[in-house]
């Protein structure tokens, strides 16, 4: 009884995965010419004169939208104001902020320039969050 019930166990096995196999690839493949979305080659190198000067009106715009993150960029930062404490290690300095002492992450252009300063220089930043982590962009003495 026990063989019964494992042969036939192993049967609907079978037959449930050989059911769910997906046949879309058989519509698709078989048809010279033919892309995933169902043109044809020949459908998408053809395209209309308003097409392609759409086109060109879409790369100017790009070149807006670039222009405009960077201004966006600048309104992400903050400038602070603060005495500089030193340097944690290569990538962190330490700053005395009005909310007390806070590490700054700092770039290899920054890390260039706060050679020259000493501890208790007054100095003026311009920084921005990215994951979660608060990376100096600019940096003056002030």
């Amino acid at each position: 009884m026990k063989k019964l019930l494992m042969v036939f166990m192993s049967l609907l096995l079978v037959i449930g995965v050989a059911g769910c196999q997906s046949d879309s690839d058989e519509n698709t493949a078989d048809e010279p010419g033919t892309s995933d979305e169902g043109q044809t080659e020949k459908d998408t190198d053809e395209k209309s004169e308003d097409e392609k000067s759409q086109d060109t009106n879409s790369n100017d715009e790009s070149a807006d939208e670039d222009s405009s993150k960077d201004e966006k960029a600048e309104e992400d930062m903050i400038t602070v104001i603060g005495s500089y404490n030193g340097q944690a290690d290569s990538h962190t300095i330490e700053v005395e902020t009005t909310d007390g002492p806070q590490a700054f992450q700092i770039t290899e252009e920054v890390a260039a320039e706060i050679q020259d300063y000493k501890v208790g220089d007054k100095i003026v930043f311009k920084y921005k969050e990215i994951n979660g982590q608060k990376v100096i962009m600019s940096l003056d003495k002030k």
